[in-house]
């Protein structure tokens, strides 16, 4: 991300080669950022990793048998960093130095019995589970700065002039608890029917909301395995539909106890501890709970040629488990709370063709598709006046729009000289930014905001090409993400003048009275403001990517003893058709780095 906003005249390295710490020695606000090359990081871990099962069969009941299985799971990390004073923020504060121990603990114990039995056309297999997963994560991080010199690092700590003990201390630990029940049965693997419920705690829920219970049904056709169903193309057919529940835990632990902050205070030499509430408890907090109704198809045609599955789910969420911007007068801007309803619907169809198969060459394809709308049914549970759903401004969420819809102030254009009457009522003038004015009154407030596309996809594809010859085979995968809008940061959010020309910008044709584009507004700092606020271009982030292909060779057969010696060559990201102007249609921050091209050479071997 520096590097993206340095400017193209500093000079990264000194003239013996060394990474400089001031790259821009007339403006020392700017580091340096390839001084990572010069930070001290020893980076150590350990895994401990043990799973043990333990099988009983009953030769009494016949089907009959329980297996224990535990799993458990140690890992300890060791982290040193030293920044030295040859980098930006070491030579400002003499050295600075970083101890970080962190070790983290997995249990697992499951309980399962089965019951397996058939009696003649009809069976049956039964589950039960009983589960217990524990975990926990103990975490101290000593800072320290004001180093006599660099020789020693962080094994100078003592000497250091300012140390932190404890600067960040953290103990989590949480338990889940799970009990399942589920039937299995069919008639002559022509008819299938399965019934689950399933029931889970969690630790980290209000005292009366620990606990859900997520029932499921879900029936299956084998179509193909009938009598009057007798078609040579068709190899098999199974037709199925699907309705259950399932919860959603996924939240840090104890965002159900309100929790103070350190915030001390110093008076003379001494320091005095105290606290002010950083963390607003939400003591009914619970389950977020999915309901999906699925119905789909898996199919095989031409003697396997022709295979695949389709796919149609619809799936309403609830009690979303959030974190809500509140108003600070609460004295705390964000809360978890389990809020509104969310419905999420799509179609998905993958399809496996075997295109050809001779002695020596194959060719064979793997495509999928999906298609994905999500809508904000419900939020606060609140309403208006006239008994219509609030929405929920502060947050970005709206009844009716995706959660990740775009929404904001409409860019039209840029004031001309011949518009100057007209900008001067919005106190704006030629060569800055056009908003839009949605109602005409001459003033921008919240009804002149307007929906602009969404962040997720609505359609996503991937294709992958497989071809073989004799101990050769070549692998090409491309997918596609269609549908999403993204603001682009380049367009109106910098300028050449912003910040006294210190940043490095894009290049751009500005607006001039001799050049009177309609595409960059002046360069100015405030060249995208009308009556105080902004707007943002959105730009289609659609992209189609090559993004693996990978070419390999089997010369097992010239060694004895070995199964296998493939050689490959593989290249990752290597072309992408786009109109996205920024800097990659995948990220989310279009200055953080962006997916680089990868060419790897590897070699897998097993005896």
């Amino acid at each position: 991300q520096g590097l993206f906003r340095l400017n193209p005249l500093s000079t990264p390295f000194d003239s013996l080669g060394n990474v400089t710490v001031a790259p821009w020695p007339e403006d020392d606000f700017f580091q340096n950022p390839l001084q990572a090359q010069n930070i001290v990081d020893d980076d150590r871990s350990y895994r401990v990793i043990t799973n043990n099962y333990l099988e009983v069969n009953f030769p009494f009941i016949d089907g009959l048998q329980y297996r224990l299985n535990t799993g458990f799971t140690y890992n300890v990390r060791d982290r040193e960093t030293y920044r030295g004073r040859n980098t930006s923020l070491g030579f400002q504060r003499s050295g600075i130095s970083q101890t970080f121990d962190q070790n983290n603990q997995d249990l697992l114990v499951e309980n399962i019995i089965n019951y397996n039995r058939s009696f003649g056309k009809h069976n049956f297999f039964t589950t039960l589970l009983y589960s217990y997963q524990e975990a926990s994560t103990e975490r101290n991080v000593v800072d320290a700065d004001g180093f006599p010199n660099d020789l020693l690092q962080w094994f100078a700590i003592n000497q250091a002039s300012n140390v932190v003990v404890g600067y960040s201390q953290a103990f989590q630990e949480t338990v889940l608890l799970s009990q399942m029940f589920r039937l299995n049965y069919n008639y002559d693997s022509r008819y299938l029917f399965t019934l689950t419920g399933r029931r889970d705690g969690y630790s980290g829920f209000g005292e009366d909301t620990k606990f859900g219970f997520f029932p499921s049904v879900a029936l299956g056709w084998n179509l193909s395995r009938e009598n009057f169903f007798k078609i040579n193309q068709v190899d098999d057919l199974k037709l199925r539909v699907s309705y259950g529940e399932i919860g959603n835990q996924g939240v840090s632990p104890y965002r159900t106890i309100g929790r103070p902050g350190q915030f001390n205070n110093v008076t003379g030499n001494t320091t005095l501890p105290g606290f002010i509430p950083s963390v607003l408890g939400a003591p009914n907090l619970g389950w977020e709970t999915s309901r999906t109704l699925n119905i789909g198809t898996d199919f095989s045609l031409f003697q396997s040629r022709v295979s695949g599955e389709l796919n149609y789910f619809r799936t309403n969420t609830t009690d979303l488990l959030q974190n809500r911007i509140i108003p600070p007068s609460n004295g705390i801007t964000r809360i978890t709370q389990n809020v509104g309803e969310l419905l999420n619907t799509g179609f998905e169809a993958s399809i496996v063709t075997q295109n050809v198969r001779r002695n020596d060459f194959t060719w064979s394809t793997n495509a999928n598709v999906s298609f994905l709308r999500n809508e904000i049914v419900s939020l606060l549970g609140t309403t208006d006046e006239e008994g219509n759903p609030v929405d929920d401004i502060n947050n970005g969420w709206f009844i009716g729009k995706s959660i990740s819809v775009n929404r904001s102030f409409e860019w039209d254009g840029i004031w001309q000289v011949a518009d100057s009457a007209t900008a001067a009522l919005y106190g704006s003038q030629p060569g800055f930014v056009r908003i839009r004015d949605v109602d005409g009154d001459t003033l921008l407030t919240d009804n002149d905001q307007v929906f602009q596309g969404q962040r997720d996809p609505q359609f996503t594809w991937g294709l992958t090409n497989t071809f073989t010859y004799k101990n050769w085979s070549l692998n090409v995968f491309v997918h596609g993400v269609h549908g999403v809008t993204r603001n682009n940061p380049f367009t109106f959010d910098e300028a050449a003048t912003g910040a006294g020309t210190r940043r490095n910008v894009t290049v751009k044709e500005f607006w001039t009275p001799e050049n009177p584009t309609n595409d960059f507004a002046a360069n100015r700092e405030d060249s995208n403001l009308m009556l105080g606020v902004g707007a943002r271009d959105f730009q289609r982030a659609d992209f189609i990517r090559i993004k693996d292909i990978t070419l390999s060779y089997n010369a097992a057969q010239f060694i004895e003893g070995v199964d296998n010696l493939q050689i490959y060559f593989t290249g990752r990201n290597l072309f992408t058709i786009t109109n996205w102007e920024g800097l990659d249609p995948e990220l989310n921050n279009q200055r953080a780095r962006p997916l680089e091209k990868q060419y790897v050479f590897g070699i897998n071997l097993s005896f």
